[in-house]
């Protein structure tokens, strides 16, 4: 009972020093769930995608795994792929302390200055019951390895938010494309959820990245009754969808987004135009918007509940992106709290912002990308 006791109080007296770090790590990382088969077929077309981040389920049991995981390093290596080391979290608080305690310690002497290696994934979707072991994990690992962080992944389960106070960084995840067309598919469940997310982390001075949806439910129909779906319409997200995850979720806060998952989602093989179509095209507007920003957070961001359309201003590059969080097309004169300006869109459109108020026409789902005109004014002459 006396080491309970002191093991308590230690774990509370550590996760109340400890800080966050590396956690720019993650910042608009373009992540992906089960990248297998592991060989250079699919790490090149995850590189190809613009993939920047990789967490597979695979995971390390004793000593003898450690040549596949050597390969797994080694092709990640080759690609520039950075590893999540999926700890599976649900397999090893099962183990006696004693084999617990060797078998992380095992791993992390053997990856923890791997370049490769980018934060530890602890736990897949915990029942907040486990939560004072995975506080213990999470103290012994920020001991073991300080500057990489440690990830949670939860579902909006019982109480979810109290897995914060055992990570670095919570991963939100959400799937809500299922039977219906688009735009008819509600997919803001999984933004909202990411605000709630962003909520309870800046509470405890974490991170949050987003996990979404590139599979297509008709893989779970055993979830159809239970989730309220036809499993004989379900259908994979289109690009507007992705594109609008992507950009609502870093205006909210998200670090980053991940997606679940590359297995899943290309049903050997059958879905590859899609991951070179859809997919490809809102990550790459994803990643090009990074890089113009220079890979900085939103500066700030509001949302206008009546005609649910969110903005992000970023600040050092002029930018406002807007995103309409509705399955219906809305035209609006949005008030944004920012200086009087003159916008305009990819396509040379102008767009007056006046008296803190902006004309505005968005498509369902719709991301509109606005970046202040520096162009000089044009004198007609009679």
């Amino acid at each position: 009972m006396e080491n309970k006791i002191i093991k308590f109080i230690t774990t509370v007296i550590v996760l109340s020093i400890i800080t966050l770090v590396n956690a720019s790590e993650f910042r608009y990382s373009l992540g992906m769930y089960a990248p297998e088969p592991h060989n250079d077929k699919t790490f090149q077309h995850l590189k190809s995608l613009g993939i920047t981040h990789i967490l597979s389920y695979d995971c390390i049991r004793n000593k003898e795994d450690f040549a596949k995981f050597d390969r797994y390093f080694a092709l990640a290596q080759k690609y520039n792929l950075k590893v999540v080391l999926n700890l599976r979290g649900k397999y090893i608080i099962k183990l006696p302390e004693a084999k617990r305690k060797e078998l992380l310690e095992m791993i992390i002497a053997k990856y923890k200055d791997n370049p490769m290696l980018a934060a530890w994934y602890l736990y897949d979707e915990p029942s907040v019951k486990y939560l004072n072991t995975l506080k213990e994990l999470y103290v012994f690992f920020k001991k073991k390895t300080p500057d990489k962080p440690v990830i949670i992944c939860t579902a909006r389960t019982n109480k979810w938010w109290r897995l914060v106070a055992a990570c670095d960084i919570i991963a939100a995840d959400n799937y809500p494309v299922k039977d219906k067309p688009y735009p008819e598919q509600r997919i803001d469940t999984i933004t909202r959820f990411i605000q709630a997310s962003v909520k309870a982390a800046l509470k405890h001075d974490r991170q949050v990245i987003s996990v979404l949806q590139s599979f297509n439910w008709k893989l779970f129909p055993h979830h159809a009754k239970k989730k309220k779906f036809d499993p004989r319409k379900t259908r994979m997200p289109v690009e507007q969808e992705l594109r609008y995850w992507l950009f609502d979720s870093i205006i909210i806060g998200a670090e980053g987004n991940f997606f679940f998952s590359y297995w899943r989602g290309m049903e050997k093989g059958k879905n590859k135009e899609w991951f070179n179509s859809d997919f490809k095209n809102a990550a790459k507007d994803y990643l090009d918007f990074a890089k113009e920003v220079n890979f900085q957070p939103v500066s700030k961001h509001e949302f206008d509940k009546e005609s649910k359309i969110r903005y992000g201003w970023w600040n050092k590059s002029k930018i406002l992106v807007l995103t309409n969080s509705s399955n219906q097309t809305v035209k609006q004169s949005l008030g944004i709290n920012l200086p009087s300006m003159v916008l305009k869109d990819k396509n040379s459109k102008n767009y007056y912002l006046t008296n803190k108020t902006l004309p505005v026409e968005l498509a369902p789902w719709e991301v509109k990308i606005l970046k202040i005109n520096n162009a000089p004014k044009v004198v007609m002459r009679d």
